[in-house]
């Protein structure tokens, strides 16, 4: 008895270790410029009613409405600040390495036993949680103002209560009710949890129940899939995510490496390599250990189906619709971590290099500017140093970082309303030139300036972001003159 006490004590320690670390290091640089799309979702949620947000805005945006929903309220009760807009998804990053330990320990049950990490004493589980915790790409998404790290957390919370009730054998109980509510608010967090449906149906027929609450959605998503599919006729954007043998690729690394980079040449490259297999070979591992046992086969088929399902059926819609990226997948990646995780107790001389090479890719993100998001704060303040009150043209449906950071100060006009000026009445141009091969393909805002005789004198690139500052001739003569 006082064995299994302590034994319990140790468990909750070692985790409230992991999980501290885990918010720690989501918490570093938290506070870094928003980038277009977490913009764009801040726009939404300060300008439009509750009402306009999901009746109106939600048309032309192709997401379920639970994290713009969540985000609505959160505004209102702790502002828009970067952290703020920001901090629900840490909260769900650090709940997904906690859910990932308890789904871990929960199929493990009594084979959860110690694996030692350099010398301390954990368990399976505790392997799972710190792989989750140290995952760059769960980090990355944890810091983001987006869905993916909700939608991760409460499609691993309902798998988690899916096989506790399996488990259980009780068709119906807490359980059960649980999982329906995760799932459905993971069902309205991200589309591509769709595509788990199957596989609830082939687990058994009463885990369907969630997809009838998606009902009073469909009519909003018929008109999202219009407007979805006349965007993806942009071919740079269509090429983004469409499935390939790179994109394939990607989630194979990515899921490994975060969001770094991967090396071009040269040692690290190998290193880097050698780390991506040696993950994966673990992960292999788990699955042929898993599959040994007899007891756990029907928990095994849900591990992988809940890998499996949405990775063949995003690739297989991704070839006719660009949905496929690996970060739209991230929802999968808890199962792959516990996989792993119990591998490394068939390979134990691999567990140390991989834990590091975790926490070396996650430093690397983490302790410098390099790989952060775009720079529009730094953007937005150049131009405004230089030019208070300047005249900026951007492009419409990239304004939202802009507006987010210059708050009113410039004079901002869209690249529709600057095309139709006959004349331009100003002699200094401030553009910003960003997703220009997307939005306009012929350059034709800086042919424009340079047929009403500008001159670009300035160009400063922030991080993903490009400020030129354009003059009109006779007022540069005169500014030489004056010199």
């Amino acid at each position: 008895m006082k064995n299994t006490v302590k034994s319990s004590l140790a468990d909750r320690f070692w985790l409230l270790i992991i999980l501290s670390l885990s918010l720690w290091i989501r918490l570093v640089g938290i506070n870094q410029s928003l980038w277009l799309d977490e913009a764009i979702e801040w726009w939404a949620v300060t300008t439009f009613s509750l009402k306009q947000l999901l009746f109106g805005y939600m048309g032309g945006d192709f997401n379920p409405p639970g994290h713009h929903l969540l985000l609505w309220f959160w505004v209102r009760i702790f502002g828009d600040s970067e952290i703020a807009l920001r901090f629900p998804s840490v909260l769900f990053g650090i709940g997904i390495v906690y859910i990932t330990y308890k789904i871990a320990k929960l199929i493990l049950g009594k084979q959860d036993g110690l694996i030692g990490v350099s010398g301390f004493p954990l368990k399976i589980s505790h392997v799972s949680a710190i792989f989750a915790a140290f995952s760059g790409l769960l980090i990355y998404y944890s810091q983001e103002a987006r869905m993916y790290s909700m939608a991760t957390f409460f499609t691993a919370g309902a798998f988690y209560f899916l096989i506790k009730n399996e488990s259980d054998g009780k068709k119906f109980g807490i359980n059960y009710l649980f999982f329906s509510v995760f799932l459905t608010i993971g069902l309205y967090s991200h589309y591509l949890v769709w595509l788990l449906l199957p596989l609830m149906f082939i687990t058994g027929k009463k885990y369907i129940f969630p997809a009838f609450t998606l009902m009073p959605w469909l009519p909003m998503l018929f008109k999202q899939i219009i407007s979805g599919l006349s965007a993806a006729e942009n071919p740079i954007w269509a090429q983004l995510s469409q499935t390939s043998v790179k994109n394939v690729l990607l989630v194979a690394i990515k899921f490994v490496t975060g969001r770094i980079p991967f090396p071009d040449s040269g040692g690290l490259l190998a290193i880097t390599v050698i780390f991506v297999i040696a993950f994966w070979f673990l992960a292999i591992n788990g699955i042929r250990e898993f599959s040994e046992r007899q007891e756990t086969k029907h928990v095994m088929r849900i591990l992988l189906g809940w890998i499996i399902w949405p990775l063949a059926s995003g690739a297989l819609i991704g070839i006719f619709v660009p949905i496929f990226s690996y970060f739209r997948l991230l929802f999968i990646l808890p199962p792959v971590l516990i996989l792993a995780a119990i591998g490394a107790n068939r390979q134990r001389w691999l567990l140390e290099p991989i834990v590091l090479g975790l926490m070396i890719s996650s430093a690397i993100y983490v302790s410098g500017s390099t790989y952060r998001r775009e720079n529009w704060a730094g953007a937005v303040a150049d131009v405004e140093k230089r030019e208070p009150e300047a005249v900026v043209v951007i492009h419409p449906a990239v304004r939202p970082p802009f507006d987010y950071y210059d708050r009113g100060i410039s004079n901002v006009m869209d690249v529709s309303s600057f095309h139709s000026l006959s004349l331009i009445p100003y002699p200094s141009i401030w553009y910003i030139p960003y997703a220009q091969p997307i939005f306009d393909a012929n350059d034709s805002t800086r042919q424009l300036l340079e047929l009403r005789n500008f001159n670009r004198t300035y160009q400063q690139h922030f991080r993903g972001v490009t400020v030129e500052h354009w003059v009109k001739d006779n007022v540069q003569e005169a500014e030489n003159n004056e010199q």
